[in-house]
């Protein structure tokens, strides 16, 4: 816009009173406009700007510069010269204004064009910018659609875009224009919103109409959105998802995850529509729980809520998936569903007990090696924000699911470990009490005796039994619990004598740590004592024995002055009486040794 269009004047009527011999540093106005004829421009255009600086008694130059206006060939010059005009405020300004503004063929840069319509607000009043828009549009519609191209930000765009959406056809790239104009416009948001979808089927990019409702914003524009971006069939759908992404996970997200599910739910998904669908739900619900009352947990806010309805129905189309036909399909579903129900570092745990449950039940069920071995190796991954200490049934679905295969099956104990060492992974991570997960599995272990995971198990207990930082900081009752597990499970059939030769070869009276650094002796005792009273001839090894002689004898000498010397004296008793027939010689002799 040119400096010169900068105050407004009055329509119609005579000249204004003005200074017939006003002069502008010193010389006359005529003075001036002899330059208004010169043949070079920048000198027509000192000229008109110093006649400017005449304001209203510059008048007698009007008609020379309103020949300007119509007849120089400088497109800039013509617009300077109707700032003059203005600014001397000639009343045919209007008048003259409007002409040019309808003429097509008045200037021909686009940079002039651009200066005019810029004017125009500094001519009209709101209401006859109204009236110049509807006559122009209503007689050339095409350079009503050129002016608006020039119009960005001026008082005239709102005019000629009103009047250009009232017009069944303009120019594509028009539409956009209009699109864009949309949020200055002065209509109410179901207006626009309106415009928009009758027009859906014209954008030559759907992105267009999409920015366009997200400049609008709010949950009508977000449903307008998804009516454009809506498709048949999953794929394309998703692929325009990024276009929607600027609404924000409190408009869109839970209606994204809506669509999706009902993609989801149709039967005979093909792979590579699976691969797509779903991970797709888990972005939205990655952008829902961005929301701070999700990531917090705060139960009674409306965001969690939305989370929580759109986790189910994630969940949901996830146990159906589950049961599909492919073996990679399933295995899929298997890992969505422990990253839902493990939560990730982008969003809550979903409902553990029910979605960790499916897992499990697909760990009993399933036969293919590539969605068992899924399961195993992703249940490994830390938890975030599952405390089973705090969910007792899924710890026991947990312990169960060490035993999700019969004995007899060739996954057996491929499965047992994989899942023990998951909840090792759980141990690390303080997810829940040794002593409540050593208890459920022994628990479990007695259940399914004989069955091949009991090895690993046994050596996964009583490894613990050998960690001074286990040993050191749980309580008594809980290092109690853990020898006791381990000592039950050594009678287990799965466990041969070398296995227990193997672990006392490594478990040496030097290093057992429930023997020297437990509490108390009840450790030891819960340890021990089920082999011990046994007459399973597994526990007559080399190694085996070499820690019995220890703990039935010189364990007595360094009791001395403990309080539970008593006690475990009185056990070594019960050993040298009932217990295994290659221990009661080792107790007897002890008991008289060092026990007097």
């Amino acid at each position: 816009m040119t400096a010169l269009f900068l105050v407004g004047c009055g329509e119609g009527g005579g000249l204004p009173d003005y200074e017939k011999n006003a002069t502008y540093n010193g010389r006359p106005l005529s003075e001036y406009t002899e330059g208004l004829s010169d043949l070079n421009p920048q000198r027509r255009l000192k000229a008109l700007m110093d006649i400017g600086k005449f304001g209203v008694n510059g008048l007698p130059a009007r008609k020379q510069i309103q020949k300007m206006v119509r007849e120089d060939e400088d497109d800039k010059l013509r617009v300077v010269a109707l700032g003059a005009l203005l600014y001397m405020k000639d009343p045919a300004v209007p008048g003259l204004f409007a002409e040019v503004l309808a003429e097509p063929d008045f200037l021909s840069s686009p940079r002039a064009w651009r200066d005019l319509v810029g004017g125009a607000g500094d001519v009209f009043s709101d209401e006859e910018l109204q009236k110049q828009a509807k006559s122009i549009a209503s007689k050339n519609l095409e350079h009503a659609e050129f002016l608006f191209s020039h119009a960005s930000g001026s008082k005239l765009e709102t005019p000629l875009a009103l009047n250009l959406m009232k017009r069944k056809k303009v120019s594509a790239d028009t539409l956009q224009r209009i699109v864009s104009a949309l949020p200055r416009l002065d209509l109410s948001e179901d207006e626009k919103i309106a415009y928009i979808l009758s027009n859906k089927d014209k954008f030559t990019n759907q992105s267009i109409a999409l920015s366009g409702l997200q400049s609008i914003g709010g949950e009508k524009a977000f449903d307008a959105a998804m009516e454009i971006v809506r498709a048949d069939s999953a794929v394309p759908f998703i692929n325009r998802l990024t276009a929607i992404t600027g609404f924000g996970p409190s408009v869109g997200a839970s209606k994204v995850v809506d669509e999706l599910a009902r993609f989801a739910a149709e039967p005979g998904l093909s792979d590579a529509q699976v691969q797509q669908i779903f991970p797709s739900i888990g972005a939205q619900l990655n952008v829902i729980s961005g929301n701070a009352a999700v990531r917090q947990r705060k139960l009674d806010d409306p965001a969690y809520a939305t989370y929580v309805v759109a986790a189910k129905k994630y969940v949901d189309a996830l146990a159906s998936l589950a049961e599909g036909p492919a073996p990679t399909t399933r295995a899929l579903a298997a890992s969505l569903l422990m990253q839902a129900g493990l939560g990730t570092g982008t969003r809550p745990a979903i409902d553990p007990e029910t979605t960790l449950g499916y897992v499990f039940d697909m760990l009993e069920s399933e036969g293919e090696e590539v969605v068992l071995g899924t399961i195993t190796q992703q249940l490994v991954r830390p938890p975030t924000g599952v405390l089973l200490s705090d969910n007792p049934a899924l710890a026991k679905k947990f312990a169960s699911a060490i035993y999700a295969k019969d004995a007899d099956n060739q996954w057996a104990y491929a499965v047992g470990e994989g899942v023990i060492k998951a909840i090792d992974v759980w141990f690390v991570h303080s997810k829940f009490e040794r002593g409540q997960m050593v208890r459920l599995v022994t628990e479990q272990a007695k259940a399914n005796e004989g069955h091949p995971a009991n090895a690993r198990v046994f050596d996964w207990i009583t490894a613990m039994t050998r960690n001074q930082m286990i040993v050191r900081t749980l309580s008594n009752e809980d290092i109690v619990a853990i020898a006791g597990g381990a000592g039950t499970l050594a009678l287990d059939s799965a466990l041969t004598q070398a296995h227990i030769e193997k672990f006392f070869s490594m478990a040496n009276p030097g290093n057992l740590t429930i023997a020297t650094q437990a509490p108390s002796t009840d450790a030891i005792i819960a340890f021990i004592d089920p082999m011990a009273m046994s007459q399973d001839q597994k526990f007559t090894g080399r190694n085996t024995q070499l820690v019995f002689n220890s703990i039935l004898s010189t364990n007595i000498y360094y009791l001395r002055g403990n309080a539970d010397q008593p006690k475990y004296i009185a056990w070594v008793r019960k050993i040298a009486q009932e217990g295994h027939q290659t221990l009661r010689p080792i107790a007897v002799k002890g008991l008289n040794q060092y026990a007097k």
